[in-house]
C-alpha cells in the first residue's frame, strides 16, 4: 500500500478504507495515565531489585514510545493521503 500511496495510482483497497474511522483508531491515547503507570512500574521494579521487571518497563516504555512518535503520526498521514487521491 505505501508504494500506492507515494504513486499516482490509487491502492485497489483504498476505496473501502475509512479515513475518518482510521484517524480515530490510530489515535494517541487522550491521556498520560498510561505514560506515568509504565513509569511506575519501572521505579517500584527497580526499587524492590527485581531487574528483569525493570528492563520489561523499559521495553515497554519504548514501545509506547515508538507508537505515540511514529505510527499514530504515520496512520493520520496515511488517511490523510487516502482521503487526497480519493477526493481527486
Amino acid at each position: 500500500m505505501l508504494s500506492a500511496l507515494l504513486g499516482d495510482a490509487v491502492c485497489p483497497i483504498a476505496g473501502g478504507i475509512d479515513c475518518d474511522q482510521l484517524q480515530y483508531d490510530w489515535a494517541p491515547p487522550t491521556s498520560a495515565i498510561g505514560s506515568q503507570d509504565r513509569g511506575q512500574a519501572g521505579r517500584c521494579a527497580k526499587a524492590e531489585n527485581k531487574p528483569h521487571i525493570v528492563h520489561f518497563a523499559e521495553k515497554l516504555m519504548l514501545h509506547a514510545q515508538t507508537e505515540e512518535q511514529v505510527l499514530y503520526p504515520a496512520a493520520i498521514l496515511v488517511g490523510e493521503v487516502v482521503r487526497e487521491k480519493l477526493a481527486n
